[in-house]
């Protein structure tokens, strides 16, 4: 099976203790009573990666933490699909090379892929494994699918929060720059506008005759065409701030 492209899903924060609970709580959920408790992890996707975040395993024993979707076929169609896969014994054998060597390697007999959706976009999965040959009955699945809803709401709220964050950073930079912008601008005002002013006094006076008379009045125009060029920039500015640019 060719991997689809997938529409970029939320980051996931990997040390969000929530995910570490939510592992446990999967296993607890998966484990039959007197029974080994199951491990479970959280898997999030990036591109078409899914990347351990989250492991409970009472043994210790963790899992490699990256898997291509092209040679796990069984995490794809859950991907893609975002229906929940349920692997029995029986099923085993039809598996991927990459996936029967990591069934063999860690002693698994069954286990549930629950794809976790967050903002209608798939960001991970939830898988469970047993090592006993109990498989999974169908109120273990039911509460499974729930707990992944309960992720994918987690990872939407941490996207959301971040994204709030990052507004409130943008929006206090671009406070700090438009109050440097007008300390420049006025001081920039200030001086075209005390030359002018200057001359206009001399004129006024009658200090300045004849020739200085008229190198005055240049110099005026000159820095009132400055002070507009000033003028038309904040302006520029204001409509652009006004536009959310």
């Amino acid at each position: 099976m060719t991997s689809p492209a997938f529409d970029q899903p939320a980051t996931v924060d990997e040390h969000d203790p929530f995910f570490d609970t939510a592992a446990r709580i999967a296993a607890d959920i998966a484990t039959p009573p007197d029974e080994t408790s199951r491990r479970a992890s959280f898997l999030a996707l990036s591109g078409d990666v899914l990347s351990a975040v989250a492991e409970y395993d009472e043994s210790g024993e963790t899992f490699p933490g990256h898997y291509e979707l092209s040679r796990f076929p069984n995490f794809e169609r859950a991907v893609v699909t975002r229906e929940i896969q349920v692997i029995g014994l029986s099923e085993l054998g039809n598996l991927s090379s990459d996936g029967a060597a990591l069934v063999t390697r860690h002693r698994i007999r069954s286990c549930a892929l629950i794809p976790v959706v967050s903002g209608g976009v798939v960001a991970g999965v939830i898988a469970v494994s047993a090592r006993d040959e109990a498989g999974f009955t169908d109120s273990q699945v039911r509460q499974l699918a729930t707990l992944a809803q309960l992720v994918g709401l987690r990872v939407g709220h941490v996207a959301a929060d971040q994204a709030l964050r990052e507004e409130a950073e943008r929006s206090q930079g671009l406070e700090r720059l438009k109050g440097e912008f007008l300390n420049i601008a006025a001081h920039e005002l200030r001086s075209p506008l005390g030359i002018i002013n200057g001359y206009v006094s001399m004129l006024l006076d009658g200090t300045l005759t004849g020739a200085d008379e008229r190198k005055a009045l240049e110099r005026i125009a000159e820095k009132s065409d400055e002070m507009g060029r000033l003028i038309t920039e904040m302006l520029e500015t204001a409509r652009m701030e006004a536009l959310g640019l």
